[in-house]
């Protein structure tokens, strides 16, 4: 970025260009580094006190319970401290609130971060280097990255895992315990010439965890393709929670081998009746209880033949690689399922026999509309559910969306073939000229034709096609 005479200069000393660094070939890289770092600390100190002033003292506990993803178990001060480096670079540049009825009513407006709110109200007290900190921070998301080379002591080379963009970071203190392979979940900001850290994890993730991030990926890229930073915006709290499960897996003390040792302590014991399931049973137990919430729902607002339906996608979800239910909350999991169910059986219009809210959906489970929304999305891909799809829609659903293909191409409905089907069986019925009983019995019939489909049709399903009628939300 070319920079005016009389701009202030950008190595942050707030003098003008001309007075500062004009005549010197390259500003110092550390020296741009350090006063980077030492403006960003007095940002996020007075962006901290900013925004617990504007939404109140119960912010912080709020955005911890989303930044967590609302854990089943609450959160201890040991998860803060475990996450705390990631935890407020993220409140301060990536936290929106969104109001809840089942979680306290903070003041603050909704769909704004505390960093862009700030620029706007106290723009005046920003300078330059100031501004753009939250400009290249506010809202870009965290990801994976790869370790491809280190220089300890000054900084390392690192690949965006789910993006694929390459990046030389600054950072002195974590690149002294790093090697080539580690992996790191952070945010990365440009900022001029500096490329540095904003948020990361405290964990260097081994590179045996690797594969479970390219699995990631590949789902990623089902949604969009490239993977752009909007796209990880929008995963945000997928990303996260992907993060806890290998950061919770991680600490896990590795289970005893088949030793001599575990044999006299009768940890082998052989298998009786049914064979232990790969998961040991956990992700029985967590549809289970999935399913128990959605039949509460269901007693109170969908019907048994709906009702039903959910359930049937609870075990669709629970047999899928690609959606790990053991991640997250059971009330959201539950939510986001009936959430599709009533999608794809327009139970959230007013005319339909059955119907309710979404605020009321949301309100029964205590969760968010956002995250619902987004988790249904999340199920729908991935199962790859489309409008009338006969396994989760009830049959007149289903029927409103299967068409036929005539030869020439054209599209048309099932439900105008089948009336016509019913006009030309009337026809066929209709009494005849012969009156007496008899004379009816020794008349033939001459035997007819098969007949041809209507218009030169040939029966094709909209199931085999898949054809997608309308966009999902």
């Amino acid at each position: 970025m070319k920079v005016g005479r009389n701009q202030p200069c950008q190595c942050g000393s707030g003098k003008k260009y001309k007075k500062c660094c004009l005549g010197n070939e390259k500003v110092s890289t550390d020296l741009l580094y350090r006063r980077l770092g030492e403006a960003h600390d007095r940002l996020a100190h007075r962006l901290m006190r900013f925004g617990m002033k504007v939404f109140g003292e119960d912010a912080l506990g709020v955005a911890l319970d989303e930044f967590m993803a609302w854990p089943d178990n609450g959160i201890g001060d040991e998860d803060l401290a475990d996450h705390q480096p990631l935890f407020y670079p993220w409140f301060i540049f990536n936290w929106e609130y969104e109001a809840d009825p089942d979680f306290p009513q903070l003041d603050g407006p909704e769909g704004t971060t505390i960093a862009e709110l700030y620029a706007v109200q106290k723009a005046n007290r920003l300078n330059q280097l100031e501004t753009q900190i939250i400009e290249a921070t506010a809202r870009q998301p965290f990801s994976f990255y790869e370790i491809q080379e280190t220089q300890p002591g000054r900084g390392y080379r690192i690949k965006d895992i789910l993006r694929g963009t390459v990046s030389d970071v600054i950072e002195k203190k974590g690149s002294e315990r790093s090697r080539r392979g580690d992996i790191l979940f952070a945010r990365v900001v440009q900022i001029d010439s500096i490329t540095m850290l904003n948020g990361c994890g405290t964990i260097l993730i081994p590179p045996k965890m690797k594969p479970e991030l390219i699995r990631f990926r590949k789902w990623l890229l089902e949604s969009e393709d490239p993977i752009t930073s909007h796209l990880l915006y929008e995963y945000d709290l997928e990303i996260r929670e992907l993060y806890f499960h290998i950061f919770y897996s991680l600490l896990e003390p590795p289970e005893l081998q088949n030793t001599e040792a575990r044999r006299r302590l009768g940890l082998d014991k052989p298998a009786s009746g049914r064979v232990a399931k790969a998961d040991g049973g956990k992700n029985a137990d967590r549809i289970d209880d999935v399913k128990h919430l959605v039949e509460a729902f269901g007693r109170s607002s969908l019907g048994p033949e709906y009702t039903g339906l959910a359930l049937k996608l609870c075990d669709r979800v629970g047999r899928m690689r690609k959606l790990s239910i053991q991640r997250g909350r059971i009330e959201i999991w539950a939510a986001a399922i009936v959430h599709v169910i009533a999608r794809l059986n327009f139970l959230f219009d007013p005319q339909n026999e059955v119907y309710f809210t979404v605020d009321e959906l949301n309100a029964f489970f205590g969760t968010k509309k956002t995250t619902v929304s987004n988790k249904a999305g999340v199920i729908l891909k991935a199962a790859n559910i489309f409008p009338g799809d006969p396994d989760f829609s009830s049959p007149e659903i289903a029927n409103m969306f299967r068409v036929y293909e005539s030869e020439d191409g054209l599209l048309i409905p099932a439900s105008i073939l089948d009336e016509m089907s019913i006009k030309e069986s009337e026809k066929e019925t209709q009494p005849g000229t012969v009156s007496h009983p008899a004379a009816s019995r020794t008349q033939r019939r001459p035997k007819s034709k098969p007949e041809k489909p209507v218009g030169g049709l040939k029966k094709k399903d909209v199931v085999d096609r898949q054809l997608k009628l309308f966009d999902d939300e």
